[in-house]
């Protein structure tokens, strides 16, 4: 078996059966045999499950027979509940059965119930505390996991982290691990105490910047003259470290941005599981609050096709596009919008950028606007974005009912019509979308707060412009060219969080 010569240890059990029938270990053994000889395909499964069963009648409490019988029921897709109820049986029996922790793990991910996992994994490390070892740290990094990739959680993330390595102090893998989960770490508040107050006051402000580049945080004192300059509460000598370092061209990252770095960026309202479900609901948006092209003020004439488009403006936009992770999205010219770009939020949705906009040299005014316009051509961002709370809320609660059997938000005079709209979608999508609602519903309070989330979205992308500009004068000169300089926007730009995403995709400044 441990080779998987599956068909030489049917006969082998067989006999050893034989000769002792009323032995539970043999008959999980032939039934976990019969069904990997059988290709686990539904013909071996009935034979395979009367052997566990009869097991499990031998010995209720047989950690293997509920293992094999759990990871059958589990591929065969039937019941998922039984699976999952001997599945968890066979772990808290035998806390090393890691099979059995994959399996659950798999088909609890695949339905969204992500605190149920939770507790899966704290019930195996306190059966396990003590034992030590890699066994005991390889859970403690699964539960590190799941906070980092399902809850956002950076804090519970570093205690079961702290306690793989306490462990396994020498562990490679936990290593970086662990130095992942401090990076998503990074404070989001500015970068010290009194910053906030200090780089509005020239003498106070010049002051912390010199004593934070004689402390070894160069690139930080260059960011923190840089919001000075800014702000026009710049003295000389910091306009002197800003001009010293200041991107006069755009440096974009090698690489696109990766779930980490988008971590570390996003706005703290803008959450992933939400931003999830909008996007995989954006079709039942559509078909709720139809937007298109015209209601843009656009029409077919207004294309700028890509051979068409200035270099400058084509070249940063696929750029962008790569970083970024979307596709390269039509443009359309309105004259009227002069160096400002938008985003119509279609199905698909499309830029638009004023003339000044196509013909501005690649500069970091010009980095700002596209990136942050771009953040919107993901189509849940564009929804979002764009379409009334009503709708959304609507369309998000009828996924919510679906998942949780609830009633909320019945009574709502959009309910059936987003119901419909919700059922439109293919099963898979719906599948999906019912697993995030649950992720979503399993964080501290519940995470459906849609007016925060849409309002972060521009938060967001006002700090991906800053972050690929690599301005931030040229920023605050842009997102005041949209409407008032948020103040978020202010304190990202000296913020660690904005140091860190500068030092992970090599953009500081030497």
């Amino acid at each position: 078996m441990a080779r998987q010569q599956w068909d030489q240890a049917l006969g082998l059990l067989r006999t050893v059966l034989a000769r002792s029938p009323g032995e539970a270990d043999y008959h999980a053994a032939l039934g976990w045999a019969v069904w990997n000889a059988g290709n686990r395909e539904i013909a071996a499964s009935d034979e395979a499950r009367d052997h566990l069963n009869h097991a499990l009648s031998i010995n209720p409490d047989h950690a293997a027979a509920h293992d094999y019988k759990g990871r059958v029921d589990a591929a065969l897709r039937v019941d998922e509940a039984a699976a999952l109820f001997h599945l968890e049986r066979a772990l808290d029996l035998d806390p090393s059965r890691v099979s059995a922790l994959d399996t659950i793990q798999e088909l609890l991910l695949a339905r969204g119930d992500v605190r149920r996992l939770e507790r899966v994994f704290k019930r195996a490390l306190f059966r396990l505390r003590g034992k030590g070892g890699a066994l005991e740290a390889a859970a403690y990094v699964r539960l590190a996991n799941l906070y980092v990739e399902q809850l956002d959680d950076a804090a519970s993330a570093q205690v079961a982290i702290a306690n793989a390595k306490l462990l396994v102090p020498r562990d490679p893998d936990v290593a970086v691990l662990a130095d992942r989960i401090e990076r998503l770490s990074a404070n989001r508040e500015p970068i010290r105490a009194g910053w906030r107050d200090a780089l509005g006051d020239p003498q106070a402000g010049a002051a912390l910047v010199r004593t934070t580049a004689a402390a070894g945080h160069a690139d930080a004192a260059f960011l923190a003259a840089s919001t000075m300059v800014a702000l026009g509460t710049a003295d000389d000598p910091m306009k002197q470290v800003y001009e010293q370092h200041r991107a006069t061209g755009v440096t974009l990252p090698k690489t696109p941005l990766s779930r980490d770095h988008w971590s570390v960026l996003r706005h703290r309202d803008d959450t992933i599981e939400l931003g999830a479900l909008v996007e995989l609901v954006a079709p039942a948006v559509h078909g709720l609050a139809p937007m298109t092209l015209a209601d843009g003020d656009l029409d077919p004439s207004q294309l700028v096709g890509d051979g068409e488009l200035p270099v400058a403006f084509a070249r940063l936009r696929n750029q962008l596009s790569t970083i970024l992770g979307i596709p390269s999205s039509p443009v359309y010219a309105r004259p009227e919008l002069g160096g400002q770009i938008h985003v119509v939020a279609a199905d698909p949705p499309v830029l638009v950028a004023g003339d000044e906009a196509l013909t501005a040299p690649e500069r970091p005014e010009l980095a700002f606007k596209l990136a942050r316009a771009m953040t919107f051509l993901w189509p849940g961002r564009a929804v979002g974005a764009s379409r009334p709370g009503r709708v959304l809320r609507a369309v998000v609660l009828a996924i919510v009912r679906d998942a949780a059997g609830t009633e909320l938000g019945i009574d709502d005079p959009l309910a059936s019509r987003a119901q419909a709209a919700v059922a439109a979608l293919a099963p898979q999508v719906q599948a999906q979308a019912r697993a995030a609602s649950l992720r979503l519903l399993s964080r501290s309070g519940g995470g459906l707060n849609l007016s925060a989330w849409a309002k972060a979205l521009s938060r967001t992308a006002d700090r991906a412009g800053l972050l690929l500009c690599g301005d931030i004068p040229a920023a605050f000169a842009g997102a005041r060219e949209v409407g008032e300089l948020d103040k978020d926007l202010v304190e990202f730009a000296y913020s660690a969080a904005h140091v860190t995403l500068r030092r992970m995709l090599a953009l500081t400044a030497s």
